[in-house]
């Protein structure tokens, strides 16, 4: 009984390991290439990435990565993308930034991230403003 499950395990692993990093580079408009290591060449329609390819749209040109879990990251005209081991964005949502961009960081949550630090800033004024005697 030992010896078959062995097999059954190695298959499963084999399973599992393959589809970890489904990730498709798609081709939306334009000239889009792809670097596995071995310099640039031109995506089709849509081709298989994996972790550390290098993704450029150029002029003119829209792409996308769309990860396993449903993540899609949008290059636009004149940017690149390293693909990432990690989705840059939640299950199923447009996100990440092209382009050494900080991945994974909305417009969303930078506009949050700058109404805290000025609702900060303007706290420290105003009772810097309130321990000055008159």
């Amino acid at each position: 009984m030992r010896l078959k499950a062995f097999p059954l395990a190695w298959s499963l692993l084999a399973v599992a390991a393959g589809s970890a990093h489904a990730i498709s580079v798609e081709s939306d408009q334009g000239r889009v290439l792809i670097n596995r290591g071995a310099g640039f060449r031109t995506v089709v329609n849509s081709t298989q990435g994996a972790v550390g390819n290098r993704v450029l749209a150029s002029a003119q040109s829209r792409a996308r990565v769309v990860y396993d879990n449903g993540c899609v990251v949008v290059i636009e005209p004149g940017q690149t993308y390293t693909i990432a081991q990690t989705p840059p964005c939640a299950p199923g949502t447009t996100g990440g930034e092209a382009a050494g961009g900080v991945a994974g960081v909305t417009a969303a949550e930078v506009a949050t991230g700058a109404v805290v630090v000025g609702a900060g800033i303007g706290a420290i004024v105003y009772i810097a403003n309130q321990s000055k005697s008159p």
